[in-house]
Formats: C-alpha cells, sequence, structure tokens
C-alpha cells in the first residue's frame, strides 16, 4: 500500500466500498447509495489509490473483488459498522422499528422457535413487519447480496468465516414418528430398515443426514413420500404404518400428535444456527432481533424437546 494521508480514508469512501463489494455492481451500488454513476467511479478511483489495488475486476457482466480486497473486506465491514454505532443512541427505543424484517427458516425453526420470538417482537414495534422465506440457500452469498436479514438453518460443521456471523442456538437429535396405535417402534435397524418412509426433502439440492449415514453403513430405507415440509407430513402419517425420521423437538409441535422412539442406529446431533452478515453486526433491530431469538432459545425447557441443548458462539456459514 502507498504511504497516504489517512485522514483521506473517511466513512463515506468506506461505505463506499463495502457497498459496491456487496452489490458487486456500480450501477447497482450508485442506486442504493442515491448517487451518479460517475460520483461512484470518482470514488472508487481515490480509493484505488489509496489502496495501491484494483479492487474490483471486470467478471462477466458484473465485477469481482480482487483477493486482496477479500481479505481485507471484514476489517472494513466492522470499521463501518463501528463508526455508524457513533451515531446510534445508547437508550435504544424499539417502538421505532420499522420496515420489513426478513428470516431464511425453514417451517422446522419457524415453529420451534421463530414464530413464537417474532410475534412478541412485532407488539413491542408495530411498525416492524417479518418476512419468513426458504430455500436451499447459499446462506454467505444470500445474506451478503441482501437477500435476507438472517438465516437459521441446521448444520454439522460450520466453517470459519469472518464476513459471516453465526450463533448456534441449539441442539437437537433425530426420532422416529409414527402413527399411535399401528406398527410398534422399530427396536432394530433391521426393523427400521423393513419399514416405509417419508422424508422431508427442503429443496432439490438438499442432503438427507439419515440417508448418508445408512449410506455409509451399506444401506438405504425404503422412501415412499418425499415432500418439501416437515408440516406436509402429518396428513401422510395419520393413519398408516410409514415411518418418519425428524428432529425431535417436532414433538411439541408440529408432530405432537404422534408417538416417538430413539432410532435403532446412531444419528449425528443435529445444531441449529443462526447466520447474518458482518455489516449487520451492530445495527441496533438485527441486534435487538437476534437477542431476542438468543433469549428465547436459551428459555426452551428440556423437557419440551427431550434432547436440546444450548451450544456455544462461534462464526462461520452453513
Amino acid at each position: 500500500m502507498k504511504n497516504f494521508e489517512y485522514k483521506g480514508l473517511n466513512a463515506t469512501l468506506l461505505e463506499t466500498l463495502v457497498v459496491v463489494y456487496q452489490e458487486n455492481s456500480v450501477s447497482l451500488a450508485a442506486d442504493r447509495l442515491k448517487i451518479s454513476q460517475s460520483t461512484l467511479s470518482h470514488r472508487l478511483d481515490r480509493l484505488r489509490d489509496i489502496f495501491d489495488d484494483p479492487l474490483f475486476v471486470r467478471s462477466g457482466r458484473g465485477i469481482q473483488s480482487t483477493n486482496a480486497l477479500q481479505r481485507k473486506i471484514p476489517e472494513i465491514i466492522n470499521i463501518t459498522a463501528a463508526m455508524q454505532s457513533l451515531l446510534t443512541s445508547h437508550e435504544l427505543d424499539v417502538s421505532s422499528f420499522a420496515g420489513e424484517f426478513s428470516i431464511a427458516a425453514s417451517d422446522y425453526e419457524r415453529s420451534v422457535l421463530v414464530f413464537e420470538t417474532c410475534r412478541d417482537l412485532q407488539k413491542q414495534a408495530p411498525d416492524l413487519s417479518f418476512r419468513f422465506k426458504w430455500e436451499q440457500f447459499d446462506n454467505s452469498e444470500a445474506l451478503r447480496s441482501g437477500q435476507f436479514d438472517l438465516a437459521l438453518a441446521p448444520f454439522t460443521s460450520p466453517a470459519a468465516s469472518a464476513e459471516i456471523r453465526h450463533e448456534t442456538l441449539f441442539r437437537d437429535t433425530l426420532e422416529c414418528f409414527f402413527a399411535p396405535g399401528r406398527k410398534p417402534p422399530p427396536k432394530t435397524l433391521g426393523q427400521y430398515l423393513d419399514r416405509d418412509h417419508i422424508s422431508v426433502m427442503l429443496s432439490e439440492r438438499d442432503q438427507s443426514f439419515i440417508d448418508q449415514t445408512l449410506n455409509l453403513l451399506g444401506y438405504r430405507r425404503r422412501i415412499k413420500f418425499i415432500v418439501p415440509s416437515i408440516s406436509e407430513v402429518p396428513a401422510l402419517l395419520r393413519d398408516s404404518d410409514y415411518l418418519v425420521t425428524l428432529p425431535a423437538s417436532m414433538s411439541a409441535t408440529i408432530m405432537k400428535d404422534f408417538e416417538r422412539s430413539t432410532p435403532p442406529f446412531q444419528l449425528q446431533t443435529l445444531n441449529c444456527g443462526m447466520f447474518w452478515h458482518a455489516a449487520t453486526e451492530t445495527s441496533p433491530k438485527h441486534k435487538w432481533v437476534r437477542d431476542a431469538l438468543i433469549r428465547k432459545s436459551q428459555n426452551m425447557r428440556r423437557d419440551e424437546f427431550g434432547h436440546v441443548a444450548l451450544g456455544k458462539r462461534g462464526t462461520g456459514p452453513r
């Protein structure tokens, strides 16, 4: 990096750099910043001179950040957020929060944790609305591009990332669910494999923890129905001999009318995590919602879910 007068690197330039990085487009960044493209180009020229790096290069119809910028961007985002927080009142008036807050979560996370939490928050901030989304997103890219504010998803081992922040809310186990008064619970792996199964696949790119484990053991189960959400399972399972393997926490919500038992083979624990972009780390509204979800997860009664346990803080994408 060239020697330069550091006072020339101001909040406006840093914000511009973050927005262009997030949008990967000069025109979209200019629209978001409400400035002309020529003004934005002038700011980028100053930034390139300061950092002694092109910062962005053409990639197809858009632009892509250089390796040097990718290494620096987490720190730049944190600095920008810290500067914004200096102007934020320490006395938080949550009733003033307005607009839309979007959360990516499947019906698993929504039924266990999200709906109840957001209902409470909406009462405190009447002008704030919540939008719930779900696809099998790449959380890192979707959070970076602003497709949603928060993502909740199960994971097994998150990778480290300075850009995507992560909090483990609770841990859950998988259990067998079946209609009451029909066949008895499977006591052995053979009995489990001898049953017809319902599988929940949230998207075309979804992967089943159960089938991955069975494949490693050299077995396959007989799947008769594949559904895109847990909320559709009860209609198929009721008054049938099918078996479905789901998170134990579902016994308190969607699957409360069914019997359950422990699977007759070892399955990995599911971690339910919350993910957000570093750019929103110090946002009062974002932090308020995140803290509420954390508190709710801490207040979950162990006898409600059977095997739910709190996790530890960390960073990383799904």
